[in-house]
């Protein structure tokens, strides 16, 4: 065998292997997207519920809450929602744009993110994102555990005033199978804004004619707490579906490149093969015509 031939038959052997990989990837990840959904339309259910709650309590009482004061001085805080893993077309170089989009509205001096993904950490400082601290991306089952950490940390960065505002910036899917990036200011809270639509003016509210314990203050300030955790919650879940969506789209492009790579080079295998079994039959009788030439 020529050593073209030996070539072109280990290239086919490296891609079929690829494409066990690639395969195997795109079936994980498209299990993994069918877990993660459910827990999906939970966060937003969740966070819709809390956001109603806040809603209807806040029109009965007002909150002194510290969650709820105006912006002052200080650092506009980013939370970027993104991945670890990469093989996920462009994933995090859509979180890392739309995170200095939102720098670029600011003095960037200004402007610091906590960044979860080590491969959209990366993403984000490649365009010079100013990143002051990065978690790694929440192992399966702990996702309501790290969006509990990052409720912690943001709030207490704002309520002692080092956070003018914060800001989350992840990914969601749009009509089809499209993405996008969002960004969702989550603190101050302003009750009546965003996610905390009133009721209608009239509307009979529950909250007129509930009793109260503790008293209704207390209550809303420890809503706007979880409210805090709902969205946080709900936009982290949001990034990992368009995550896995992303990866079993690409694995799947991957896939079929792999195949169709495999047949063109299987064709030209066999044309080389084909060539040279003509060449080696044209040469024998070659030489068998010249022996009988002789012989004659």
């Amino acid at each position: 065998m020529s050593s073209g031939l030996r070539e072109l038959r280990g290239r086919i052997r490296s891609i079929r292997r690829l494409r066990q990989v690639t395969a195997a990837l795109e079936k994980v990840a498209a299990v993994r997207l069918l877990s993660i959904r459910s827990m999906e339309e939970m966060s937003r259910l969740y966070a819709e519920r809390i956001g109603r709650l806040v809603s209807d309590v806040s029109s009965l009482v007002k909150t002194d809450s510290p969650l709820t004061r105006e912006p002052g001085p200080g650092v506009r805080y980013l939370v970027v929602f993104g991945s670890d893993s990469g093989m996920c077309g462009a994933f995090s170089s859509r979180l890392a744009r739309a995170s200095m989009g939102l720098v670029e509205d600011t003095l960037p001096n200004k402007t610091r993110a906590l960044v979860v993904g080590r491969a959209t950490y990366g993403k984000a400082l490649a365009r010079g994102l100013s990143v002051e601290e990065r978690f790694p991306e929440a192992a399966r089952g702990m996702e309501f555990k790290l969006a509990q950490t990052i409720r912690d940390r943001i709030m207490d960065g704002f309520v002692s005033g080092k956070y003018e505002e914060v800001t989350l910036v992840y990914n969601r899917l749009s009509s089809g199978t499209g993405q996008q990036a969002a960004t969702t200011r989550v603190l101050p809270v302003s009750p009546g804004e965003g996610d905390l639509v009133p009721r209608l003016p009239g509307q009979a509210l529950w909250v007129d004619r509930a009793l109260w314990e503790p008293a209704p203050g207390q209550v809303l300030a420890r809503l706007l707490e979880d409210w805090v955790l709902a969205i946080i919650w709900r936009s982290l879940v949001s990034s990992m579906v368009c995550e896995y969506a992303s990866r079993e789209l690409t694995m799947h492009r991957a896939t079929d490149n792999a195949d169709r790579m495999t047949r063109e080079l299987t064709r030209s295998y066999n044309r080389a093969r084909q060539e040279q079994i003509t060449t080696e039959i044209t040469e024998v009788m070659s030489g068998g015509s010249e022996r009988w030439q002789q012989d004659g």
